[in-house]
């Protein structure tokens, strides 16, 4: 029984040893001096681009609309009190 254990152990051991990938070496993510530089460092490592990528969409995605919506009520908001402005003055002639 305790030949068989042997057996059995060293044969896991051999299958674990297989298994078992060499360490590889880590990407560093390099300080650089422009925040540009960093947020592209980040999406092109292997592991932290995905969630670097996301990040950088939703902010744009967030960012966008706010200044859009922001111009358009600009151009729109002033055109209507001007209109209502001038009609009081218009309609006495």
């Amino acid at each position: 029984m305790q030949a068989n254990n042997a057996k059995v152990i060293g044969a896991h051991a051999e299958a674990v040893k297989a298994l078992v990938k060499p360490k590889e070496v880590k990407p560093k993510i390099p300080k650089g001096a422009s925040h540009k530089l960093d947020g592209l460092a980040f999406m092109v490592h292997p592991k932290l681009g995905k969630r670097a990528h996301a990040h950088v969409a939703r902010g744009c995605r967030l960012c966008r609309p706010n200044a859009q919506a922001q111009a358009k009520t600009q151009a729109t908001t002033p055109a209507p009190v001007l209109a209502l402005a001038l009609a009081p003055a218009s309609a006495p002639k």
